[in-house]
């Protein structure tokens, strides 16, 4: 990873303390996660993804995350996505992605037979997006 300020705020533990919307994604495995998720920045580029401070397992599979300009890029296998990051400080990290959760996408497809563009859910992600914010907990390194 380059050593640069940005990584150096960026490696360690997060701890989901806020969210606009719950519950959120994260691609591809981590569904319906809520306030306490753990999102782990390791010095050699890895991220791992627990749904709470006690889990002991990751969600998440092999991912690997960079910064490119203001989005922090993550990558699994064969694909890639990002959140743009809107606050970076030593501790706060609050990040913003515009996915509809995977969960709700089976709810209103395979569901109650609601249009999924009408939706009010689907309207506030694609209008705000889901906005969460970290704090650190755990410093890397």
């Amino acid at each position: 990873m380059p050593n640069t300020d940005e990584y150096k705020k960026l490696i360690g533990k997060w701890n989901v303390v806020e969210s606009n919307f719950l519950p959120f994604d994260h691609i591809s495995f981590c569904k319906g996660l809520d306030l306490g998720t753990i999102f782990y920045f390791d010095k050699f580029g890895v991220l791992k993804v627990y749904e709470s401070i006690d889990e002991k397992d990751y969600c998440n599979d092999k991912q690997s995350y960079w910064i490119k300009d203001d989005d922090l890029v993550i990558f699994e296998w064969d694909i890639a996505w990002s959140y743009e990051i809107l606050i970076l400080t030593s501790d706060t990290l609050k990040v913003k992605i515009d996915k509809i959760p995977f969960y709700l996408e089976e709810e209103l497809f395979v569901g109650d037979g609601n249009d999924f563009n009408d939706d009010p859910r689907v309207k506030f992600i694609r209008e705000v997006g889901i906005i969460v914010t970290m704090k650190k907990i755990e410093n890397g390194g």
